[in-house]
């Protein structure tokens, strides 16, 4: 029956391009439209935040973290000169609640930054951290403000603490090897090779459940880490005010992570721009994966599926 609702959304939506449903670890319905296939790497954009914020989990778990209540700037000594992110918690910049000013595109510091970072390299990474683009409005901890500058914050901290230019060498060993992938992926960089941490991760329709299910088999663990994806897979923001248009769907956020409170239980979701979703309920150990280069017309069907 899965399957056959899977078909229905699938068909008659013109911008769904891939779509993956797991039930209990078996694939239940696997999908794809528009020429895309199993070897399409289908981009992650804001996705890629809460893989992030999990690589950060595991360096917590290593003992490279003393807190989490500890400011960023205490292992991160890369920020730029001036950077309000030198006093943020990591915990406030993990939940979205730094009190950097308003974005002013999907969660961006200024107009254009993704292009700018990838494409045109007339920005680094590091420049988005600097007073010159992020600026203290509210006090930390007071507002929930979807924000990539934050996503940006915790890269350094887990390049700084690591010794390594960036993130990316930690996101492999941490995270990707033990995945263990069926294929290769790729994570856009700014013109110093350092990863956009906030929107970069490609691979393919089946890795990216692949991820997922890791994510799955490790908010049941009974250790350190266990107990960090439960904490990061959790509400973190019920007494913290919301402002701004992004999640609407979701009355709840994690780490860098989506939660979608339900009835009876908590999903926790994996959002990118444009209908890209990953979905993942523990309790009923179901995942939905779905790609869409279109409008997201589609994502109430999605959220149909998945209850």
């Amino acid at each position: 029956p899965v399957a056959e609702q899977a078909h229905q959304l699938l068909d008659p939506l013109p911008d769904n391009d891939a779509l993956l449903v797991i039930k209990e670890g078996e694939i239940n319905f696997e999908g794809y439209k528009k020429g895309f296939d199993r070897f399409t790497r289908f981009t992650s954009m804001s996705m890629s935040k809460s893989l992030t914020a999990y690589t950060l989990g595991k360096q917590f778990c290593e003992g490279k973290i003393k807190s989490l209540n500890d400011p960023i700037g205490n292992y991160a000594p890369s920020l730029p000169e001036g950077s309000m992110y030198k006093t943020i918690s990591i915990y406030n910049a993990l939940r979205m609640s730094s009190g950097n000013k308003a974005p002013v595109q999907a969660g961006s510091q200024i107009h254009g930054m993704y292009a700018r970072l990838t494409r045109d390299g007339t920005l680094t990474m590091k420049d988005i951290l600097g007073p010159d683009i992020s600026h203290a409005a509210v006090e930390q901890g007071k507002r929930f403000r979807y924000n990539s500058s934050d996503t940006i914050s915790i890269s350094r901290v887990i390049a700084d603490i690591s010794h390594q230019p960036n993130m990316l060498q930690e996101f492999t060993r941490l995270i990707w090897h033990e995945v263990r992938p069926s294929s290769s992926g790729f994570w856009l960089t700014d013109r110093t090779g350092d990863p956009i941490a906030y929107a970069g991760l490609y691979a393919t329709l089946i890795d990216w459940g692949r991820m997922a299910m890791w994510s799955l088999e490790k908010v049941g663990e009974n250790t350190c880490f266990g107990d960090f994806m439960r904490n990061a897979t959790k509400n973190h923001i019920a007494n913290v005010e919301r402002a701004g248009p992004q999640g609407k769907a979701f009355k709840g956020y994690g780490f860098q992570t989506w939660i979608r409170i339900r009835p009876n239980h908590q999903e926790f979701w994996w959002v990118g721009y444009g209908g890209q979703r990953v979905g993942v309920d523990p309790s009923r150990n179901i995942i939905l994966v779905s790609f869409s280069s279109g409008p997201e017309n589609y994502v109430g069907g999605l959220y149909k599926l998945f209850n």
